[in-house]
């Protein structure tokens, strides 16, 4: 469904809105469109129910076209988060985060399918020639591994929670949280992965057991990632369901989910809601979601210019200095793409 959006735009670190017409993912919208609301405390997220209720607030600020836009910037420019959602007659969603301008949309099914058709180093090299971030940034270390190295790569939007099992909760069951969770998923622009931080430090019993991983998967969810350990991994094995890990534990202790929806830190990064994540055997990256749907291009290109040095290192005959030729080739043709497609070259380079 195409409708007329507004997008923020980062530019030296001063955040500006710019009005453009643009596709948005069904799975987030229920037509018609109604009018778009500011929600100033993102932590805080009302129910749906409760927002459309009570959206007259002052703490919410209604926008049904462009120039309604301009009082979000206010929220942006003294660092306030705030979550921009969309208001049907149907239901109520989120659309994107604006104080740090991450996008809760525009990544098409399409775009997501094509994604896992690279594996995540793939995906990490494609990232780097785009110059949005860091080098060293943005990807999850060591400690966080594929239970499955042998299933293919997973792509979905964070659901972040956090979790604990040393001590009993103060109230509720071991999977009351669940609950919680599944209905979150509809906030998500695509499929649920779910990230945990265990918050006992270390690990005091495992995140996750076949009964939670089959309830998410049945939700549609595509994957879990936890800091802390996993169980029953011949069980979730054998449903295809992508964990990653940083070790397994044989029981569960007091497990429970405290908070839903919050910023939460997993192997050296932090995730946010809604973050856009790709994790394989050698690991998980965010992918940020403003350059997501030119990455499939970018990984094919690529993929053809390491083949001038695969293909040359693999036939008879070869020598070093046919080696640095073709090297030198496939360099410039990563540097080619690199200049097509960086935001450094074209003034919009984020820190």
């Amino acid at each position: 469904m195409a409708v007329d959006a507004v997008i923020p735009v980062v530019s030296a670190n001063v955040f500006s809105l710019q009005a453009r017409r643009c596709s948005l993912h069904s799975r987030c919208f229920s037509p018609p469109v109604a009018e778009f609301v500011v929600i100033a405390n993102r932590r805080k997220q009302p129910a749906p129910r409760e927002l459309a209720r009570s959206h007259q607030q002052s703490r919410y600020h209604l926008a049904t076209d462009a120039a309604d836009w301009l009082p979000i910037a206010e929220f942006a420019a003294v660092r306030q988060p705030a979550l921009i959602f969309c208001v049907t007659m149907f239901d109520v969603r989120p659309v994107w985060d604006v104080c740090g301008a991450q996008f809760m949309t525009i990544v098409s099914a399409d775009v997501l399918q094509q994604l896992r058709q690279y594996d995540t180093p793939t995906i990490c090299n494609a990232i780097e020639l785009f110059d949005v971030r860091s080098r060293a940034s943005g990807y999850m270390n060591q400690s966080i591994r594929a239970c499955f190295p042998d299933l293919p790569p997973m792509v979905g939007f964070a659901l972040t929670s956090t979790f604990r099992s040393q001590q009993s909760p103060s109230v509720g069951a071991s999977y009351a949280g669940l609950d919680g969770q599944l209905q979150a998923f509809e906030a998500l622009p695509g499929p649920p992965v779910i990230v945990f931080q265990d918050l006992d430090v270390p690990s005091a019993a495992a995140t996750f057991g076949e009964v939670m991983c089959t309830t998410y998967q049945q939700f549609g969810a595509t994957g879990l990632i936890t800091s802390g350990t996993g169980r029953d991994l011949d069980q979730v094995r054998a449903i295809g369901f992508p964990a990653f890990t940083s070790g397994a534990c044989c029981a569960h202790g007091y497990c429970h989910i405290l908070e839903v929806g919050i910023a939460v830190s997993v192997g050296g990064i932090t995730v946010v809601m809604g973050d856009l994540l790709h994790g394989d055997c050698n690991g998980v990256t965010t992918i940020p979601v403003e350059i997501a749907s030119e990455l499939p291009d970018v990984c094919r290109q690529l993929a053809t210019a390491e083949r001038i040095v695969l293909d040359y290192v693999r036939q008879p005959g070869r020598t070093v200095a046919g080696f640095t030729e073709a090297r030198l080739h496939m360099m410039a043709e990563f540097e080619a793409i690199r200049r097509r497609v960086s935001r450094a070259t074209k003034g919009t380079n984020r820190d």
